[in-house]
């Protein structure tokens, strides 16, 4: 289902088999080193701290998390379904041939958080100065899957206001909630956000003992679609 946080498209979607997905992340992650996310982070034009979390970049691992990739694939078009968008698609793949069958080309990692750890706020644009910015290779949606979360007490994730006119609004925000800084999102372990990748966005300071676990990536325009073919076709 998709709703609209500050005039954007979010839309919010259940995987059908959520222990699936622990299972194959598990397995992922008793074969490969953990990581911070420094090198995503810094692709993605932000500033690392050292307390946002752990990370476990999934790009090698498209075999072992076959139930993942499809439901992400079953959203990703519930999501274009729901928005009237027709002949376009999107792809996990950073080459952006869905076709590619390379086992380290898709944009999918998964976040460990663990008591103090969050996430500044950010994008997963590129930087602006830079010659590819909101050009073919951007991702033009972001995806956050809830895999441990409980919303009682696990830190929230937060869409931040693009407009920097909120602050003259502070005093009635409370009565009117769109004019507020940020926007916690009403979400629920076992569910899918996908949103703009324009879109910024934060995950509070984990506070709770336990562990707050999330999927995440990129949706980039396939090379294969519509307008593509007639790009080519005119070259």
């Amino acid at each position: 289902m998709i709703q609209y946080i500050f005039g954007l498209p979010v839309y919010i979607g259940s995987f059908e088999n959520p222990p699936r997905v622990i299972d194959e992340v598990e397995y992922c992650r008793n074969n490969v080193k953990p990581k911070r996310k420094t090198k995503i982070v810094e692709e993605l034009g932000g500033v690392q701290d050292e307390d946002e979390g752990i990370l476990f970049d999934l790009r090698s691992y498209i075999n072992e998390t076959k139930y993942i990739n499809s439901e992400i694939v079953k959203h990703t078009k519930q999501f274009l379904k729901e928005l009237n968008i027709e002949k376009l698609n999107l792809t996990t793949k950073i080459c952006r041939d869905e076709k590619c069958t390379s086992l380290d080309c898709t944009d999918i990692w998964f976040n460990i958080y663990n008591k103090g750890d969050h996430t500044s706020e950010h994008c997963h644009l590129g930087d602006s100065d830079d010659e590819i910015f909101c050009g073919p290779s951007e991702s033009m949606f972001s995806f956050n899957y809830m895999a441990k979360y409980n919303p009682k007490t696990d830190a929230g994730f937060y869409f931040s206001n693009p407009s920097p006119m909120h602050i003259f609004y502070s005093e009635i925000e409370e009565n009117v909630p769109q004019l507020k800084k940020s926007i916690k999102l009403n979400i629920k372990e076992g569910q899918i956000v996908i949103f703009p990748s324009c879109f910024y966005h934060f995950v509070e300071r984990h506070t709770v003992d336990n562990q707050r676990m999330t999927l995440s990536g990129n949706l980039k325009k396939s090379s294969n679609t519509y307008i593509d073919t007639l790009i080519k076709e005119k070259c």
